[in-house]
């Protein structure tokens, strides 16, 4: 049974709702009570539980999510600006080549960066290093971006006589190649030890902020966002190493995106292994989003992130927000316990946060 918040306007008969912070909420279930229409097709969950934990969750949940009355709401428009910046910046000639468009964000100081560590790593290494230029390292980048498009199971199938790939093997040597690939770094200092687990990190660090401030300066994201995850694969030992099965790329490193529909990345966060700590994925999702609060924007995410404290924060920033609830987290006992048949739902409304919704649906997915 598939749980969820809901907290932006969407296409329902009741559309998007909340219960008044005056609403009375009962102390008690009338034995005449009949569950309003607009509360579902479901039957909410009102009988006395026989634990006593579970009869006290429900008395306050019943407070918190009143089940006497819903009350319309809709969200205000979304009026932020959106899309290139400067807003014409697209339309000039110079941007129609996709170089010209990759070259916002692998700009002069990202090469810089990469040309400086890559060849300290470089020297550090090999006896016979021979300084790496620009347009070597356009060239290595260019290289990896092609073998997407041809993928094989092990780098030296590229120059494998039969099964090899003309644009990788007429225009590197292997041994120039792999050379130059296993240099390439972002960062030669020491690693630092100050006890936070970001210093696990801490050679990628540099360059994921300056695509970030570079994924941020080019474009202005529209109304709806979302907040995902991404896995790069990897099978060797790290503290950063994360398992998510299920999944297409079950094991290796996690990013945590800010995106929109076209896929566009505005912002992105390393996973730095577990914590130790409550609460991380709610700091996760307000880093992410923290450029764009206060605009009235709606952010999407699955139930990797929602929590109702999550939503409850990003309503008092005037963010709204849909989410798929997990079932371990807290969520309204007489919604939770719905009685649902196949395509029905329930859903009620904080007392206190207006727009605030908590529904419980049954649905083949």
């Amino acid at each position: 049974m598939p749980r969820g918040l809901l907290t932006c306007e969407i296409d329902c008969p009741f559309g998007l709702c909340h219960c008044g912070a005056d609403a009375a909420a009962p102390s008690f279930i009338p034995a005449d009570y009949k569950q309003p229409v607009e509360f579902g097709s479901g039957a909410l969950y009102l009988d006395t539980p026989e634990k006593a934990a579970d009869r006290k969750r429900q008395t306050e949940h019943i407070k918190a999510w009143p089940i006497d009355r819903i009350r319309p709401y809709r969200t205000p428009n979304f009026t932020a600006a959106s899309g290139p910046i400067p807003t014409h910046r697209f339309q000039h000639h110079r941007y129609r080549s996709p170089l010209n468009c990759f070259g916002l964000f692998f700009d002069a100081d990202v090469y810089e960066l990469l040309l400086t560590h890559t060849n300290v790593n470089g020297h550090q290494r090999y006896a016979d290093w021979v300084d790496c230029d620009r347009r070597t390292l356009m060239a290595l980048i260019g290289t990896l971006i092609r073998m997407a498009c041809m993928p094989a199971h092990e780098l030296s199938d590229y120059w494998h006589n039969e099964r090899g790939w003309d644009p990788v093997r007429t225009v590197w040597t292997r041994n120039r190649f792999t050379r130059l690939l296993w240099t390439l770094h972002t960062e030669t200092g020491a690693q630092p030890h100050t006890g936070d687990v970001s210093d696990r990190l801490w050679d990628v660090q540099p360059l994921t902020d300056l695509l970030n401030d570079r994924f941020a300066a080019a474009l202005r994201p529209p109304r709806d966002l979302v907040c995902d995850e991404t896995m790069v694969a990897y099978r060797g030992e790290h503290a950063s190493f994360r398992r998510m099965e299920n999944k297409p790329i079950s094991r290796g490193f996690l990013i945590w995106k800010l995106a929109c529909r076209s896929g566009y990345v505005y912002r992105q966060l390393l996973c730095y292994g577990a914590t130790g700590r409550s609460g991380v994925m709610k700091e996760v999702v307000l880093a992410l989003t923290n450029p764009y609060l206060g605009e009235h924007r709606v952010v999407y995410f699955d139930s990797a992130f929602t929590s109702i404290d999550l939503l409850l924060t990003l309503w008092n920033r005037q963010t709204y927000a849909v989410g798929k609830v997990h079932l371990v987290r807290v969520f309204p006992y007489h919604v939770r316990n719905a009685i649902l048949t196949k395509d029905a739902f329930v859903t009620v409304q904080h007392r206190d946060c207006v727009g605030l919704s908590a529904t419980a649906c049954k649905f083949n997915d």
